[in-house]
């Protein structure tokens, strides 16, 4: 999925919040951000100092440097290009007729922390946060799979995963993005088409449709005890997740 975040400079708003979705969920969204009403030129947002100083501190109090960040122009061609807008302004900042009423967009109201002072371009980091974080959650579910797995997976011989301790509250209907664990990149995307729960120790040979097998029951209870530990028992729910993908 890409993620285009639009405020009115590029230098502060959509820096942060590029910056922090990159940061929360790594190379599962290819995320980009731009301005509606540059100041300049395209260039460095550390070479605009001492106007964001504020915000370059902030995101370093979060281990982030964002000074060598380019702020970019907004286009109809990175509108184009994106698969999910966000627009974080105020009233005051200017928005193209092109991206009013867009199914794209969404919007989060956040006052500009160009030229205030560090206490204020915290709080506007904190609300930044806040929305990246439940966006995350909701749109970016990621799963990640063993190498070996991937080609299964793109090839269509494996439509299923099973989970156990279900933390990401996974459900029918939730789009998901597939990651190699060992390389950290992103391979697929994909719907849950359907969820059942069984037992584990009730596992029957039509549960495998799509999905690889295990040499014996045994073998799978040492399996997903290697994976979650001691406490995965032949009682422990198992989440049967089928999918399609995208």
């Amino acid at each position: 999925m890409k993620i285009l975040f639009i405020c009115r400079g590029n230098v502060g708003r959509s820096q942060i919040a590029e910056a922090l979705v990159k940061k929360e969920a790594g190379e599962a969204f290819e995320v980009f951000s731009a301005g509606t009403k540059l100041s300049g030129p395209e260039q460095p947002i550390g070479e605009l100092t001492p106007a964001i100083n504020e915000v370059i501190d902030v995101m370093k109090e979060v281990g982030i440097d964002v000074s060598k960040n380019i702020r970019n122009q907004v286009t109809e061609d990175m509108v184009k290009d994106a698969d999910k807008i966000i627009l974080v302004i105020d009233e005051n900042d200017p928005v193209p007729d092109y991206l009013i009423d867009n199914p794209k967009v969404l919007r989060w109201d956040v006052l500009d922390p160009k030229g205030q002072s560090l206490e204020f371009t915290r709080k506007v980091r904190d609300q930044i946060s806040g929305h990246v974080k439940e966006f995350v959650q909701e749109i970016g579910k990621t799963i990640k799979f063993a190498p070996n797995l991937v080609p299964l997976v793109l090839s269509g011989e494996k439509t299923s995963t099973w989970r156990l301790f279900d933390d990401k509250n996974l459900k029918v209907g939730d789009h998901l993005n597939f990651v190699n664990k060992e390389t950290g990149k992103e391979f697929a995307k994909a719907i849950i088409i359907n969820i059942r729960e069984i037992e584990l120790g009730n596992v029957q040979d039509s549960d495998y449709d799509g999905h690889e097998k295990f040499e014996s029951k045994e073998k799978m209870l040492e399996a997903y005890q290697g994976y979650y530990g001691l406490k995965v028992t032949p009682s422990s729910i198992l989440k049967i997740i089928n999918f399609k993908l995208l």
